[in-house]
């Protein structure tokens, strides 16, 4: 897939010193699905995300969830973290997607994939981190304790 990308985008950047993505193993399979201007609406959740201006940039780490957890890429964000900047990492470096995608704001991340990937939630499920879900009550879909599969998971 990486290869085919190269040749129907021969221009597009490969460095993380002019994309602000390290991910050495991952290489780009697919076209950023969201633009760096574009601005989603995820909707609210008990966290109030809409009043949360004081955060900084920073970086977006991507990790192995296994036993012996491993940091495979990051991304370093040029404003607030937002669920466009997950889906562009998940959609244009991982050729096969996960079964499941745990990410702390995983309502924000649904809705915006539910508005433009929609596709990409047939065979993978996005729930909240067993620490953030407490800040997240808007529904039981983005609770871990909600699949078995995920029990006993850190």
């Amino acid at each position: 897939m990486a290869r085919d990308f190269r040749a129907a985008y021969p221009s597009a950047a490969r460095s993380h010193e002019r994309t602000g993505t390290c991910a050495p193993s991952l290489p780009q399979c697919r076209p950023e699905p969201f633009l760096w201007k574009e601005v989603l609406s995820t909707g609210m959740c008990s966290k109030h995300y809409a009043k949360a201006h004081k955060f900084s940039p920073g970086a977006m780490t991507f990790c192995c969830g296994s036993k012996h957890p491993l940091i495979i890429a990051f991304s370093v964000l040029d404003r607030k973290e937002a669920p466009q900047v997950l889906l562009n990492m998940l959609l244009s470096r991982f050729a096969r997607l996960p079964r499941f995608l745990i990410y702390d704001f995983s309502c924000g991340a649904f809705r915006v994939a539910l508005g433009k990937l929609a596709w990409l939630l047939l065979d993978c499920t996005v729930v909240s981190d067993r620490f953030h879900i407490f800040n997240h009550l808007c529904s039981d879909a983005f609770d871990p304790r909600s699949y078995a599969k995920l029990d006993g998971v850190d």
